[in-house]
């Protein structure tokens, strides 16, 4: 009879074990802060990841502490561009978002027109 319990148990414990290895995310995370020139942190700047395969973009708002975080992101190529009112547009290409990935994206504003871009 115990072996039978024990046969159970680790049985059970296998199949849980091979379960959870499955059960992969397919989401990911782009964090970062946004500054000027100076490291003067920048609160309030737009920031968008846009993912380039499929187009698909989510947008935030950097904090009061010039700090931004887009969660739950497809995995898969993006771009991050940052904008706000004073300062130059700036555009990020090629970010590889794996599964689980929590990626940093710091990015450091140049002063000058909304309309002027700075391209990396």
């Amino acid at each position: 009879m115990f072996r039978i319990w024990r046969r159970l148990a680790i049985t059970i414990a296998v199949a849980l074990a091979v379960n959870s290895s499955n059960a992969q995310s397919t989401l990911g995370t782009i964090t970062g802060l946004i500054t000027d020139a100076s490291g003067a942190v920048v609160q309030g700047a737009t920031v968008v990841a846009r993912n380039t395969a499929t187009g698909v973009r989510a947008e935030t708002v950097s904090s009061i502490t010039g700090n931004y975080v887009i969660p739950s992101l497809q995995v898969g190529p993006y771009e991050i561009t940052v904008s706000v009112p004073g300062f130059k547009q700036f555009t990020r290409s090629n970010i590889n978002l794996s599964s689980n990935d929590n990626l940093r994206v710091d990015v450091a504003l140049q002063v000058g027109q909304t309309s002027e871009q700075v391209i990396v």
